[in-house]
């Protein structure tokens, strides 16, 4: 990173995006030190049980998804980062026992950390489908880097 930024001109702040492999503290304190913003992949063990405690307000036209947005600590981080979250609920299991009074819902969730002012749903668009592998190539072309999430090709899957 510290390379690549050589290379850049000093004058402009960057955003960077990235997927999980980049989620390291000392990435992100690298670039909080140098004034550049991040929008990154989460990847950690127990989020999903701090995200389930989350209650979300259903995103507008964006049926079965939920956003959350909650201040966050790693042990290793210097400071708290802002974690940005949406959570899918997913199609109830076909072997789902049919006795159960109130099943409890099951979810899918995608977790990003981001200096930006994006909403949890912007930051899904912007990584989730800039990061999908089958369709990375024509989705590059969609994204419009100077208002991170604006314009896209594709659009993440519908919730079911």
């Amino acid at each position: 990173m510290k390379q690549l930024l050589a290379q850049l001109p000093t004058s402009h702040r960057m955003v960077f995006r990235a997927d999980s492999g980049f989620f390291v503290g000392a990435l992100m304190d690298f670039l909080d030190a140098g004034g550049h913003g991040y929008l990154i992949k989460v990847k950690l063990k127990g989020l999903a049980q701090l995200l389930a405690r989350q209650h979300g307000t259903p995103i507008r036209h964006q049926p079965g998804w939920e956003p959350c947005e909650f201040a966050y600590r790693a042990n290793d981080w210097k400071h708290r980062r802002l974690l940005v979250a949406v959570r899918c609920r997913k199609a109830p299991a076909a072997d789902h026992p049919q006795g159960e009074l109130l099943p409890l819902a099951q979810y899918e969730y995608f977790y990003y950390v981001t200096t930006e002012p994006l909403s949890p749903w912007q930051a899904h668009r912007t990584l989730y489908v800039l990061f999908s592998r089958k369709d990375q190539g024509s989705v590059i072309k969609g994204i419009d880097g100077e208002n991170l999430g604006s314009r896209h090709i594709l659009k993440p899957r519908a919730c079911t």
